[in-house]
């Protein structure tokens, strides 16, 4: 029995170094990982194929001896493969105890690769982050990631409008003095940044539009 439980406790040992090894390539822009809690699928669901894989063949592999090797068959408690029960018995104790490690280490080091991985993005982006604050690291690299993208499209409609600047101070006096033609309000009226800038003046043109068709009706 003693023998058994040093060959588990081997096993064991074997399993949760497995956590120390990243399989992931990280850079700057990775994707945060998310720490789904559960045995073998939370490395599916993060993209970690190659521990998904190993881990998975691990268990089925366990399963598959621990059925061939357990004492269930005949009068004697034979395993299904018929060998003597000094040499079956180990087999099958030792598979049992791998079955058993792989679910516990799988999340183990689904959340320890969830915790390295995102500190790993945090610092190659310089990411602000208290671990004594209430956001997780998942929920930071997110905010990050959602700030950093609503400032470089706030940079480039800045861009865009300077690049169109003398087009929409055309467009602004037309709109104004309501010498605007009709292709020329379609395209203004489209274009969501020049029709954000010239907001006011559109409402101002539609104003002045309805007053002077109120004004030919009451002509009429």
């Amino acid at each position: 029995m003693k023998k058994n439980f040093r060959k588990i406790v081997y096993i064991c040992m074997i399993v949760l170094l497995l956590n120390g090894c990243l399989t992931l390539k990280i850079n700057k822009d990775s994707p945060p990982l998310a720490d789904f809690g559960v045995p073998l699928i939370g490395h599916y669901r993060n993209g970690d194929t190659v521990k998904a894989a190993l881990y998975t063949v691990l268990f089925v592999t366990s399963m598959v001896g621990v059925i061939l090797f357990a004492p269930t068959q005949g009068g004697g408690s034979q395993p299904i493969i018929p060998i003597d029960r000094t040499i079956s018995d180990p087999i099958y104790y030792s598979l049992l105890g791998c079955a058993l490690t792989v679910p516990i280490a799988s999340s183990i080091d689904g959340a320890s690769t969830y915790h390295l991985v995102n500190k790993k993005i945090i610092d190659l982006n310089g990411i602000p982050w208290d671990p004594k604050g209430n956001i997780t690291k998942y929920d930071a690299i997110n905010q990050f990631r959602q700030e950093q993208e609503e400032r470089f499209q706030r940079e480039s409609d800045a861009n865009r409008i300077e690049n169109y600047r003398e087009d929409i101070e055309l467009y602004r006096k037309k709109l104004l003095d309501g010498t605007i033609t009709d292709d020329e309000l379609t395209f203004v009226e489209k274009s969501t940044f020049i029709s954000e800038e010239l907001k006011n003046e559109l409402g101002y043109y539609y104003i002045n539009k309805k007053k002077l068709i109120e004004q030919e009706k009451n002509k009429e």
